[in-house]
């Protein structure tokens, strides 16, 4: 059954390569992945930040585009596409190689599960959870004596690199060694996953106090929420926009969660039960809590509900389709979970193509000129984050147009009185560059006498 699922993932795979090259613009041009590619072009390198070195895998691919000299609508496009590649590679790893055709459905659940803002707002969680599957495929029923020292090392260097792709992750790490522990007569070598623990714990501690960054100690603020919103932790925002998103698009959390709780009750598997349970509630309250208005924007709360698709589907994958002995009925139901995933990320297209064709109107009025928009004087709905614009206008409009655009969004144009006299410079967050230090081949300004207007202006 697992065999046969497993290469039908390869159809689904492919339906998302051709969306990921279809709806490139909507991926790349949005916010930090504008400004990651921007400064990968500028600096012909890598663009890291908040020490994320696990970024390297997927900047690889517009960096070697750039050294062949490709144009920018192709970086866009390896850009977008690298990120469903490498998805796939994990998913051949443990398929094809490590023959964990169980673990290789769970990485393809975790792409269409509820996936639907995250298709297209890209981010590193996925991306260290994909490769946290990949270890756990490694050491899935594998004793720590009968390992080699290069699989010791392999295991030790993929660790580190979670640990440095997103903090979140940990929240999976403890899930799948949890899970493991209590598997029984299949489960991997408990020294190996102590041992799995404990140095994920050392390397983790050691970026705590040596690589601590404010970015991820702002990140961790909403753990106050704990005492500002308590008691009413169940009347939260929060908790009631995810029970709407289960009717509408979540609509397989609560599906697989009842699945998996009748499967334990079932076999009076108490100590499972209470471990699944406790692990999707609990972690669903953690979000929620730490996340409890409409402040937050639901492409960015998606992100972090993501390890709740591993939470589901491990225990769905490898026990209960198992246990229902109807190979057809399993293997129908994980097709239908895959094909309904794809119809939304491609519904979903709708809110950031009209994003995109937002960005294309502002051009066409303002593209001719560097200027400074207020926020009130356009959709902040569509444009959902100002702090992004410049890179985002920069390459839509060398990428369509074919000529550099100097067009800012900010909540207070006014502190940019400054970039009136910024002419021959382009001013983008944080940073200030002179028409000299950019690559002309991808921004290739003609205008080097104008500075920015204030709009409107006094």
């Amino acid at each position: 059954m697992y065999k046969k699922l497993y290469f039908v993932g390869f159809a689904i795979y492919a339906v998302l390569f051709v969306f990921s090259l279809q709806f490139a613009k909507e991926r790349i041009l949005f916010i930090d992945m504008a400004s990651n590619l921007f400064y990968i072009i500028v600096n012909n390198g890598f663009a890291i930040s908040h020490y994320r070195f696990g970024d390297m895998v997927s900047q690889s691919f517009p960096l070697l585009g750039i050294k062949l000299g490709l144009q920018l609508s192709s970086l866009i496009n390896l850009y977008s596409a690298c990120y469903i590649v490498y998805s796939l590679a994990a998913y051949i790893v443990c398929g094809s190689i490590l023959k964990r055709y169980d673990l290789a459905l769970v990485v393809l659940l975790q792409n269409v599960l509820f996936s639907s803002d995250t298709f297209y707002v890209l981010s590193q969680l996925p991306q260290s959870i994909t490769l946290l599957l990949v270890v756990c495929a490694m050491v899935e029923g594998r004793q720590l004596a009968s390992m080699g020292w290069f699989a010791k090392v392999a295991i030790a260097v993929l660790l580190v690199t979670i640990v440095f792709f997103h903090p979140v992750s940990i929240f999976v790490m403890l899930f799948c060694v949890g899970y493991f522990m209590l598997e029984g007569k299949q489960a991997p070598d408990r020294r190996l996953l102590v041992g799995i623990v404990v140095f994920y714990f050392a390397v983790l501690l050691f970026k705590f106090l040596a690589l601590r960054t404010p970015y991820e100690s702002h990140s961790m603020s909403g753990l106050k929420n704990f005492v500002t919103q308590f008691p009413d932790y169940i009347t939260l925002y929060s908790n009631r926009h995810f029970l709407q998103n289960c009717l509408t698009k979540y609509y397989w959390i609560p599906i697989i969660f009842v699945l998996v709780a009748v499967h334990y009750i079932r076999r009076h598997e108490k100590k499972k039960l209470w471990f699944f349970v406790l692990s999707v509630i609990g972690y669903l309250g953690l979000v929620d809590i730490c996340y409890p208005t409409d402040a937050t924007p639901q492409f960015y709360i998606e992100n972090i509900y993501l390890p709740l698709s591993v939470f589901l589907s491990v225990p769905f994958v490898l026990e209960v389709l198992p246990a229902w002995g109807n190979k057809q009925l399993a293997m129908g139901l994980v097709a239908l979970i895959s094909v309904t995933g794809l119809v939304r990320i491609y519904a979903t297209h709708t809110l950031y193509t009209a994003r995109l064709n937002a960005y294309r109107d502002v051009l066409h009025q303002y593209g001719e000129r560097k200027v400074v928009l207020d926020t009130r004087s356009v959709d902040m709905g569509l444009i959902m984050m100002a702090w992004g614009t410049p890179y985002e206008f920069l390459l839509l409009s060398e990428c369509e147009l074919n000529r550099p655009a100097s067009i800012i969004i900010d909540e207070h144009p006014r502190r940019l009185e400054w970039a009136r006299g910024a002419d021959a410079t382009l001013v983008v967050n944080w940073n200030v560059f002179p028409y000299k230090d950019l690559p002309r081949r991808y921004f290739n300004f003609a205008d080097t006498v104008s500075g920015y207007a204030i709009v409107p202006d006094r």
